[in-house]
């Protein structure tokens, strides 16, 4: 289902010449709106999970995608209703840094849903 829109996306990105206003805009409303699909996904998994790790897992991704989307929110400001490049280092860097910290936690807390020490093991290394 999402694999036509994507390659729609990818060949109309990718075509050569110059980059049109269009094109840019649509760039940006693309990065900002896979985040917010993302967060939306994991809020509403976290509502659904039966267990309390669980939940928690899916809330702490949820937050990370949060924050990626935050960021690209601000990133598209700067290039589609300002004109310009955002400032460096600016609260967008930081929130695409800062997500990997909940994504760090919500990888150990589904690795306690875990039943046994192999699962728990494989589930830390992904």
């Amino acid at each position: 289902m999402a694999v036509a829109p994507s390659v729609g996306l990818g060949l109309w990105f990718g075509a050569s010449g110059e980059p049109s206003q269009s094109r840019a805009i649509g760039m940006q409303v693309s990065l900002v709106l896979a985040p917010l699909l993302a967060t939306a996904a994991c809020i509403v998994r976290a509502r659904r999970s039966p267990a309390s790790a669980e939940r928690v897992g899916w809330a702490l991704l949820a937050a990370s995608a949060g924050m990626w989307a935050a960021a690209s929110v601000m990133f598209a400001w700067y290039f589609v209703v300002l004109a310009r490049p955002p400032a460096f280092p600016s609260i967008a860097d930081l929130l695409y840094l800062g997500f990997a910290l909940p994504l760090a936690a919500a990888m150990v807390a589904f690795a306690s849903t875990s039943t046994s020490a192999a699962s728990r093991s494989r589930a830390l290394l992904d």
